[in-house]
């Protein structure tokens, strides 16, 4: 699935659980090894520490097909409704709910807009 910097960044630090079951770790574990970032992709993205939060350049069309497998795919989702269960879904988030809950076929990430 092509992803942008920004739908990367929110499944490796608010989506995918910290902890749960070996499978569920084992699935996560591999997948975040596809998201994480090279030292390259981080320069060509502009990141940089402010304070606590990273920052990276919002005009930075870099995308990255991302294997995403069923298994991963269902880790996702699952997380995903739980939170819009729990009315937790926030503007940053919706991009990836639209993705991978109500349209999964979908894959073309939307545009960045911003970080």
């Amino acid at each position: 699935m092509l992803l942008n910097v920004t739908e990367r960044m929110l499944l490796l630090n608010e989506i995918l659980p910290k902890q749960g079951n070996m499978l569920t770790l084992r699935v996560v574990k591999e997948l975040i090894e596809h998201l994480d970032f090279t030292m390259e992709e981080m320069a060509e993205a502009g990141f940089k520490q402010e304070g606590t939060q990273l920052r990276w350049d919002p005009s930075c069309p870099m995308t990255k097909e991302v294997p995403v497998s069923t298994a991963a795919a269902g880790v996702i989702v699952e997380q995903l409704n739980r939170l819009e269960s729990a009315k937790q879904l926030t503007f940053g988030l919706m991009s990836l709910f639209e993705r991978f809950v109500e349209h999964p076929e979908a894959k073309e990430p939307p545009p960045e807009d911003g970080a």
